[in-house]
């Protein structure tokens, strides 16, 4: 029960980014979402909350972007460095969301859908409302302000967290385990830059998660999730 609460309680942010080659490896130096901490450093005193960015009611009309008290980047959290036309991977921990599916009765099929959006006309007061489901791909929905790159199922198909002892429990961790051979493996939403973007300055990422829960005739509740990046051109 304490495990299945820890899963429960665990949501999801992105941990990490990547270029993707034409071979389907990832290359370059690893970059990183607004807002990372180091979680290994901090041990015992690290927290979801100093890195999640949770949305529960859209009425309020939220920004997509959470300010940090740790600050957008520093140290060694930097950006990832990339160009027009590279392809790019977005890297989350499922925490259960995917080899347990019924863990949270309710919740839409694999796991509710991810949208990511791009934009070079980022500020802290882009407001979630003018961009999901409103921004397209091809960049006329809304204000026009940036576009659609990429949408898919939270479960992409391949990712898994190691279940430990439990595991065997775990119909999708097993397939997936004994197909990939490794302990567990990550979430990834890749993106295709546009080709487009200039090849100096700063293009933003806005990674959105939507998780609703469905209470049956009173309709879902809202419950969204998001993480932003700077991709430096």
């Amino acid at each position: 029960l304490i495990a299945a609460a820890q899963y429960a309680n665990a949501h999801s942010w992105v941990e990490a980014l990547y270029r993707i080659s034409n071979t389907g490896m990832f290359v370059g130096d690893m970059g990183y979402p607004m807002g990372w901490v180091n979680r290994t450093a901090l041990g015992q005193a690290f927290s979801d909350d100093m890195v999640l960015n949770k949305i529960l009611d859209l009425k309020s009309d939220p920004v997509v972007c959470r300010q940090f008290a740790q600050g957008d980047y520093s140290g060694q959290a930097q950006p990832l460095k990339a160009a027009p036309g590279d392809s790019i991977a977005m890297l989350y921990a499922e925490n259960g969301h995917v080899t347990d599916p019924e863990l949270v009765p309710g919740r839409p099929y694999r796991g509710g859908n991810v949208y990511v959006y791009g934009t070079l006309k980022q500020k802290p007061d882009n407001k979630l409302n003018d961009i999901l489901n409103v921004w397209n791909a091809a960049g006329t929905g809304g204000n026009k302000k940036g576009k659609l790159l990429a949408t898919h199922f939270y479960d992409d198909g391949q990712c898994y967290q190691d279940r430990g002892a439990e595991g065997p429990k775990y119909p999708i961790f097993v397939e997936r385990k004994n197909k990939y051979g490794l302990p567990e493996l990550l979430c990834q939403s890749d993106v295709r830059l546009p080709e487009d973007l200039p090849t100096t300055g700063k293009y933003h990422l806005f990674w959105i998660w939507n998780w609703p829960l469905n209470n049956g005739l009173a309709g879902n509740t809202t419950e969204i999730y998001t993480s932003c990046a700077e991709i430096q051109l």
